[in-house]
Order: structure tokens, then sequence, then C-alpha cells
């Protein structure tokens, strides 16, 4: 009995002794609660600490160095580390999704897909990013859809978070989608990827994210909540009525329809461009002959005189002398036909 005693004593012992030892993960901070009550917490994030008094995470000073050992003690089970449930928002590809994940976003096309999961935790990270779908959205002119973006939050104070507030990723999720709201309701379904393809949307996209982390008014703001929006990034959109799926197939038919336009033009102003040099080549050409020929003459590369032929010469010269004739001058249609130059021709008849 003694030695089944001391066994089960060692055993206790040793669960105490394992259980005791705390060694938060790289970038994660930890409450710890002494019989259900607050009493400290610890952190293991590089180049910052914890303000005992505050339980603000300062930066270390310059010189100044964190705590060098990661190992904490404290008694189980009188001192435990806080554990909660929390509901959280994670990329991941089509067919990854584990039991009891609902799909909140899917993009067929990547088979990309944001899942909603529930699990327990006991501790939270100093940064980390949440996918974010914001449903049922109403752009400007009126059209439902489904906003996906990726919110950065940042750790301001642990203890605000764990402790001070009732489902702190579900407010910081609140107040975002109060700002995307009033953004999305600016602007048009087609305007939308502005905030990250144009300089100055994104800017004003970034001023109003960036204002849930101040507090104007008494109005609540993240840092009330233990936590600050360290960065926001558009990612897409999705119609999400039938009625929005229908007014974005508009759009994309104007386009396709401006599209088809540009190629018709495009391909009129080639065909023109090729006939263009066709006949440029031609010119080109005739006047290498004429000037290879003698019928012309060129200086810096241009035709300055053209010269005739004999034959037209000697034609032209003897109708110029007729004009010289005194009286009138008959000749006949043959004669003038040889004067002319020109071959006779055989009339309908079939005589010469």
């Amino acid at each position: 009995m003694n030695v089944l005693l001391q066994i089960i004593l060692g055993v206790l012992i040793g669960l105490i002794i394992v259980k005791s030892f705390k060694m938060p993960g790289a970038r994660k901070m930890q409450a710890i609660m002494f019989l259900g009550k607050f009493y400290t917490c610890i952190s293991n994030v590089e180049g910052k600490k914890l303000d005992k008094k505050t339980w603000d995470l300062v930066d270390l000073k310059d010189g100044k160095k964190g705590r060098r050992i990661n190992i904490y003690f404290f008694l189980w089970p009188l001192l435990t580390t806080y554990r909660y449930p929390i509901t959280y928002t994670k990329a991941i590809k089509k067919g990854q999704e584990k039991k009891g994940d609902s799909i909140l976003f899917e993009n067929t096309k990547t088979g990309d897909c944001v899942i909603s999961r529930t699990n327990i935790s006991d501790h939270v990270e100093f940064r980390k990013a949440y996918p974010t779908i914001t449903k049922n959205l109403d752009t400007q002119e009126l059209a439902t859809v489904d906003l996906y973006t990726s919110n950065i939050l940042e750790v301001v104070n642990p203890k605000k978070m764990l402790l001070e507030i009732d489902n702190y990723l579900g407010t910081a999720m609140e107040l975002i989608n109060g700002v995307l709201k009033g953004l999305v309701a600016e602007k048009k379904m087609v305007e939308l990827n502005q905030f990250s393809s144009d300089e100055k949307e994104r800017e004003k996209f970034d001023n109003a994210m960036n204002a849930i982390n101040q507090s104007e008014a008494g109005r609540f703001c993240l840092p009330d909540a233990g936590m600050k929006l360290a960065r926001s990034v558009y990612k897409d959109f999705d119609p999400s009525d039938e009625k929005a799926k229908q007014l974005m197939e508009s759009y994309s038919d104007v386009v396709i329809a401006e599209q088809k336009g540009k190629a018709t033009l495009a391909e009129q102003k080639g065909k023109t461009e090729a006939y263009k040099l066709r006949t440029d080549m031609e010119i080109s050409q005739e006047k290498k002959k004429r000037i290879e020929t003698g019928q012309a003459k060129e200086i810096d590369g241009k035709i300055v005189e053209l010269i005739p032929e004999a034959n037209t010469k000697v034609v032209a010269e003897n109708i110029g002398k007729l004009s010289q004739t005194k009286g009138t001058v008959v000749i006949d249609s043959g004669g003038m036909n040889k004067m002319l130059n020109i071959n006779p021709t055989k009339d309908e008849g079939g005589t010469e």
C-alpha cells in the first residue's frame, strides 16, 4: 500500500511540476489566473515587453534585452493559464476543410476559400492576419456584394483583449465591417477594385480603415479593446444576389463589346497600313525605274523633272507644229493614228 501511495504521490507531484511550467510560443502572450482571478500576463515577443502597471506591450529601450529564458513557473492548479473559445477565419484551399468548418467565401477558378473555425485558445498572438468576409454590402447602385479583405490585428494590451471585453475578434470585425460599409456605398460595383489598383483610392481606403485606431469624441476604438489594425488589404468582391450578378454581367457585356469594336478598328487599320505600304513600294519601284531609264531627273532623292519617251516626244512636237500651219489640214484616220503612234483597232464589223 505504501508503494502504491508513493507512486500516486510521485505522479501527482510530477503532473503539478509539469503543468506549473509555462513557455509561451513565439509572438504569443498569455494571461495567468489565480483561482479564477487575473494574476499576471506573460509574453514572448521579440523586442517587446509588458508594462507591469498597465499591461501595455511596449518596445524595449536601446541596449536593453528582454527575458533571457522563456520559462515561467506558476504553481498549478492554483495558478492556471486563461483559456477561452474563439471563432476565427482562415484562408485555405478547397478540400482542406475540417469537420465543423463553415465556408464563407470560395473562388471557383483558383480554389481559394475562406472558412470560419471554432476552437479553444490559451493565448493571443502579437500580430496576425485574419481574412475577412463582409457580407451584404450595398454599392452606389444598390447592388449587394460580399467583400473580401485581409486585416492584420496587432496586440496593444493582452489583458484588455482577454479579460476586459467579450470576443475581442468579433468586436474588431464589427468595427472593420462598419468602415467597409461606408466605403462600398460610395462606389459602383465595377469600381470596387480601385481600392487595390488606384493609388488615390488605395490611400483613401487606408485612411478610412486606420480611423478605427483613433478615438474621437469618446467613440469606441480598437485600442479600447487592447488591439489595433496594423494593415487592411482589399482582396476581392463577389455579387451576393441575382440582381447583382445580372448587373455585373451587363458591365461585362459592355466591356466585351468595346473590346470587339477595338479589335475591328485595329484590323481595319492594319489593312489600311498594309495597303499604304504596298502602294508606297509600287511608287518607289516606279520612281526607281524612271530614273534608271532616263525618264526622270532627281536631286537628293526627289524627282524634279519628268522626261517623255522618244516616240511620245516626236508626236508631241509634231502636234505642236500643226499650230503653226495656215489653212486647213486634212489627215486621214490612219495617218493620224500613225502620227499619234496609236495602234489601229478593229471596228464592230471586224475590218481594219
